[in-house]
């Protein structure tokens, strides 16, 4: 094929029949296809011309016809190296590279050029780009492709860029003080800028507080792993970080009630026990020590903690306690006599300071005898009242 009908006609089997011999007659033949596009065994018309010194002597019959084929045209059609950011599809940018037609010189042309498609959609280099689709027409405008072989070759040095794509919209909820830093995060807001519509690509995040103390708008930052059929054709940006709080834990504590005879001390051997609430990790409650409300014995006498503080490294701001009031614990009388004779005698010696105490009061002291006296007895007693005479 050429785009032509024209034919090459074969002369060397040219018979004369009837010629002759020593006569001159001269023959000129052309051959034109019925029509100009491919087939088989086409009609070839031979149109003749005659001459010759010997011409006019006869009355000549020419060879009308003969057949012959017209084969297509071979043409090869590559693929060019063509580079494009990910976007879901195998679209390749760019027309492959189309060799000479044979028709070019009867005026034919591309009439659709080639498109051209990564063998995949997935991002990469070295990436196999195909052409396929090319039209040729005449021109005339009629589609004449059939009349051509085409070879399409492929491109081997196609790039499929990694489309960018942002995480944002991840925030950490508050809690409560539980002695570590770990965070629980609140997914319900994710956004994947950038994610192309159908793809696949899972997000799995951590979020840790800077410290795990107490605090408000603390900030968290977030650990990110990708996964997902489709994760590698992503140049992922993660969201780093947010913030939230951190609140006190509450913490109810309680002493517990104590026994012990009579020692002439407020000294108790007493221990905190929690009640609501949780100490945690390491974190320990520390006290001075534990006290009775006075040294005397009784029953449903009161022991508190004295100096109560929380362990925490952050000083105790970690927590919020609340110290429930012990009034169950009792000072026995000792079975020591002496013990027991001292526990009398202060019990008597507070009786009397108390009352004295009463007595010398202002209000109640009328004349100098009665104030001096008071003085007296107070220092004698160890009270340390001051009394005035009301004269």
């Amino acid at each position: 094929y050429d785009g032509t009908p024209s034919a090459t006609l074969d002369m060397k089997g040219l018979t004369k029949t009837g010629l002759v011999e020593g006569d001159v007659l001269d023959v000129a033949v052309t051959g034109t296809f019925d029509t100009k596009n491919v087939g088989n065994n086409k009609p070839v018309s031979l149109p003749s011309r005659f001459g010759g010194a010997d011409v006019d002597n006869y009355d000549i019959t020419p060879q009308a016809s003969t057949t012959a084929s017209i084969g297509k045209a071979a043409l090869s059609v590559t693929a060019s190296a063509v580079r494009k950011t990910y976007d879901g599809s195998t679209d390749a940018p760019g027309t492959a590279q189309v060799g000479t037609l044979a028709g070019q010189g009867a005026g034919e042309g591309v009439k659709t050029a080639a498109t051209q498609r990564f063998t995949d959609k997935n991002a990469g280099t070295g990436k196999t780009v195909q052409a396929s689709g090319l039209r040729i027409q005449d021109a005339d405008g009629n589609d004449v492709t059939g009349n051509y072989d085409v070879a399409y070759f492929d491109n081997t040095q196609g790039v499929i860029d990694k489309a960018r794509l942002t995480i944002s919209g991840i925030t950490a909820q508050d809690k409560t003080y539980d002695g570590t830093p770990s965070a629980t995060l609140d997914m319900k807001g994710l956004t994947k800028t950038g994610l192309v519509e159908g793809d696949v690509l899972d997000v799995a995040v951590t979020g840790t507080f800077d410290t795990k103390n107490v605090g408000n708008n603390k900030p968290v930052s977030l650990a990110s792993r990708f996964g997902g059929a489709d994760v590698d054709n992503y140049d992922i940006t993660p969201q780093a970080s947010t913030t939230a709080s951190i609140t006190p834990a509450q913490v109810v504590l309680a002493v517990d009630p104590v026994a012990k005879p009579f020692d002439g001390t407020t000294q108790a051997n007493s221990a905190l026990r929690v009640v609501t609430g949780n100490l945690y990790g390491n974190d320990q409650v520390k006290v001075v020590g534990f006290v009775f409300d006075s040294p005397y014995v009784g029953t449903g006498k009161t022991v508190t903690a004295t100096d109560l503080t929380i362990d925490d490294g952050n000083s105790g701001n970690n927590y919020q306690v609340q110290l429930l009031g012990n009034s169950q614990s009792v000072i026995e009388s000792s079975p020591d006599p002496d013990t027991h004779a001292q526990a009398n005698a202060q019990q008597q010696n507070l009786i009397k300071a108390v009352q004295l105490t009463v007595a010398c009061l202002p209000s109640t002291i009328k004349t100098t005898e009665e104030a001096s006296n008071c003085r007296a007895a107070t220092s004698t007693a160890g009270v340390g009242a001051e009394s005035t005479t009301g004269d």
